[in-house]
């Protein structure tokens, strides 16, 4: 399974990459890392994904921004989770209106984070088969 991080926060990116070797599936994943727009469309431009996963506090193009774009281009089919600190209903409700698969709240206690972000990828890797 071939991922897109957008985040740009070093420590976060990081502890990402950490829970995915916690969980176990870090040999099965191959993680790509942007800490922007403009980086992460480069990325999309020179290879097939099958998940990608966007922080919205990005500075720059918002993760908002990112996911409209990604929703209406050729990528469209590329299941998108969305990132976020907030758990405010409307920040929520922006997400899915932009076109987000899936929204995953960052907790502050990291056990809670590794079962949320273990189930997404099982979801998406069950429903998406990995692209050659």
């Amino acid at each position: 399974m071939r991922i897109l991080l957008l985040e740009d926060s070093t420590s976060h990116a990081g502890l990402f990459k950490y829970a995915l070797e916690d969980l176990g599936v870090d040999k099965k994943v191959s993680l790509f890392w942007a800490q922007n727009g403009q980086e992460a469309r480069r990325f999309l431009h020179e290879g097939s994904f099958d998940l990608l996963i966007v922080d919205v506090g990005i500075p720059g193009e918002s993760g908002i921004d990112f996911t409209k774009y990604v929703k209406t281009s050729p990528y469209s089919e590329i299941p998108l989770l969305i990132l976020s600190m907030s758990q405010n209903n409307k920040d929520i409700r922006m997400a899915y209106s932009a076109g987000a698969n899936a929204y995953l709240f960052k907790p502050s206690d990291f056990d809670i984070f590794l079962n949320d972000l273990s189930q997404a990828i099982r979801y998406f890797s069950d429903l998406f088969p990995p692209s050659g």
